[in-house]
C-alpha cells in the first residue's frame, strides 16, 4: 500500500516536472524564515517579532511557528500567515478559557504565549 502511494506521488511529481519543461529549468522553492510583528487581530498584539518558517508543498504554502508547533496553510504566503495567526489566537483563547485545567505541557505553552502576546483593551 505504501509503495503504491509512493509510486503515485513520484508519477504525480514527474508529470508536474514534464509540464514545466526541462528538468534543469525546474527549481523547487526553498524554505525560508520571516519574522511577523502582529497577529492580525484587533484584540491581540505581539510583544516582539516571532520567527515563522515558510515552506512549499506542491500548491500549498505552509507557515509554521515551531516554538508551539502550530502552522497555517494557504494558496499564498499571506493566506498561510493569516491562517497561522488565527490558529495562534484561537489556541491562546482556548488555553486562557481552560487555565485552571491545563496539564503540564499546555500550562507551559500558555505561560510562553502570555509572555509574547499582549491583550489590547479598548
Amino acid at each position: 500500500m505504501e509503495i503504491q502511494q509512493s509510486l503515485d506521488d513520484i508519477n504525480s511529481r514527474l508529470a508536474k516536472i514534464e509540464s514545466v519543461g526541462k528538468l534543469e529549468n525546474f527549481v523547487a522553492p526553498q524554505p525560508y524564515t520571516i519574522f511577523i510583528q502582529n497577529l492580525r487581530h484587533s484584540s491581540y498584539h505581539l510583544r516582539c517579532p516571532i520567527p515563522i518558517l515558510i515552506e512549499y508543498d506542491d500548491d500549498v504554502i505552509i507557515a509554521t511557528y515551531h516554538d508551539i508547533d502550530m502552522y497555517g496553510t494557504g494558496a499564498d504566503v499571506q493566506e498561510a500567515l493569516s491562517d497561522l495567526c488565527a490558529a495562534i489566537v484561537e489556541y491562546y483563547e482556548t488555553l486562557k478559557d481552560d487555565e485552571g485545567n491545563l496539564g503540564l505541557l499546555t500550562s507551559q505553552e500558555y505561560a510562553f504565549l502570555k509572555e509574547i502576546i499582549v491583550e489590547v483593551e479598548y
